[in-house]
């Protein structure tokens, strides 16, 4: 730690930097409340729609949107990481007041963006929605269902695609530390599709209506928060033609492209259990290992929400050269995350076999082994979410894929060796093994040995301005 102290600086420095970090982690939080109040909301309103849906679609209608809306996902991949690379960068111009510079990497990337959904709607049009059997694809029978399959399908996917390019509101706000409003605006999303929905099943609605309703709702919120950022609080980034500029669409490719591939290997190591669960123990296995991992996944989405401010918090610390914060607050996370998840999951462990019960009855079982698991994984979890965000914020981007890449191979490949002798409680151990041993502990390694000379170089590229 001895880099971390020499470039923490003075202590008269922390009292020259004490406003605008005391601002700065008044930001973080706010943007941690904001949004832990709209997953609150998002929880309640999915909950009550649930039974509204159900009732007016019948089971084979509900189906088919259950299978669109899965498909939600993907649309954190749908942008090829371009909106991870604007993050940074705007963070970075931001930091150094250079608001022509930010307009343009906004500008860039929302241009782009819409040129990438222009392109994939013209080819979903074009050469699969008139080609694809829609009630095969969703496996409908009923006259009605088999009707409102395809245009259910075309009214999700236009809404997908015209949403791309306003993601990027998201991350701008992300940027400028106001990410409390993210949470507003989707927590006024969810309200106005659950009233959406409420209004079209009282109706008699169509499916295709209820899928505008449901996915319509959260983008018309999107678009008011659009209004908000780039026509209230910060016209001078309002993107425009006339800013796109060479420079920063190429770094924004290249940045997009490693957060891209990063976005993959982390997809394809962590989201592989249940395929391996299926193919290895059968399908049964699926619902052994997925209702409990299910409690965990509810910690790991809160402390994600915890992590996310301080990514472009970071980025800004770096370019200011405010390493005293950026050490202080690394530590605190940790300290705080671990403090909230560590009772927690203790109390999970323990009281795991009677929360499944009490929620799904005794349909589910789960060992002591596989909750130990569960709750070992979601700690490794969090301690690695809290790195990830100082590494993205100083665009150790590289790195971290190489290490991905190489712990979903030794992910997946543990988990089928474990899975045999050891059912589901093997697969969760595989997981934590290779994400301890080949992702967390490089991590650490580049932390405390890497990263303080990466700092120094950020701090030599913000003396001449150049992008780190």
């Amino acid at each position: 730690m001895n880099r971390w102290r020499r470039l923490s600086g003075s202590p008269g420095a922390v009292t020259d930097e004490q406003g605008r970090s005391r601002d700065r982690g008044q930001r973080v939080a706010f943007a941690f409340l904001a949004s832990l109040g709209a997953r609150v909301i998002t929880v309640i309103t999915n909950f009550a729609m649930v039974p509204l849906l159900v009732n007016h679609l019948g089971e084979e209608r509900y189906g088919v949107w259950l299978t669109l809306n899965s498909l939600i996902a993907y649309l954190a991949f749908a942008d090829f990481g371009l909106g991870n690379g604007l993050l940074n960068a705007v963070s970075e111009a931001r930091a150094r007041d250079d608001k022509e510079l930010a307009r343009q990497y906004i500008s860039s990337a929302f241009f782009m963006l819409i040129g990438l959904a222009a392109a994939a709607g013209l080819f979903f049009l074009v050469f699969v929605f008139p080609w694809v059997p829609w009630s095969a694809v969703f496996s409908t029978h009923s006259e009605l269902a088999t009707s409102e399959a395809a245009p259910a399908t075309l009214v999700f996917i236009v809404l997908f695609l015209v949403q791309v390019p306003f993601t990027i509101v998201q991350r701008v706000n992300l940027a400028y530390q106001e990410g409390h409003w993210n949470g507003i605006f989707q927590a006024a999303g969810s309200l106005l599709g659950l009233a959406s929905v409420f209004l079209s099943v009282t109706l008699g609605a169509a499916l295709p209506w209820i899928v505008l309703s449901l996915i319509g709702a959260p983008l018309l919120s999107m678009a008011v928060n659009w209004v908000n950022l780039f026509r209230c609080n910060r016209r001078d980034v309002s993107p425009s033609p006339r800013f796109v500029n060479k420079v920063a669409v190429k770094r924004l490719i290249r940045l997009g492209g490693l957060f891209f591939g990063l976005q993959i290997a982390v997809a394809v190591g962590f989201s592989s259990d249940y395929i391996v669960a299926a193919q290895v123990l059968g399908p049964e296995a699926v619902t052994q290992l997925g209702v409990p991992s299910q409690m965990f996944n509810l910690v790991l989405s809160i402390l994600s929400m915890f992590f996310l401010p301080f990514w472009p918090a970071y980025a800004e610390a770096l370019v200011r050269g405010d390493h005293v914060w950026i050490r202080l607050w690394v530590i605190r996370s940790f300290k705080i995350a671990l403090a909230f998840a560590g009772p927690v999951l203790v109390g999970m462990v323990l009281l795991g076999e009677n929360l499944l019960r009490w929620w799904v009855g005794e349909a589910v079982q789960a060992s002591l082994a596989l909750l130990l698991g569960l709750a070992t994984w979601t700690l490794l979890a969090t301690i690695g979410n809290a790195i990830s965000m100082l590494l993205n914020a100083a665009n150790v981007i590289r790195f971290q894929l190489v290490v991905s890449i190489a712990m979903a191979v030794t992910a997946i490949t543990l988990k089928i060796l474990l899975a045999l002798p050891f059912g589901i409680e093997g697969i969760v151990w595989g997981t934590v093994l290779a994400y301890g041993l080949v992702s967390l502990g490089p991590a650490l390694w580049y932390l405390r040995s890497v990263l303080p000379r990466r700092l120094e170089q950020i701090a030599c590229k913000v003396v001449v301005h150049e992008p780190f």
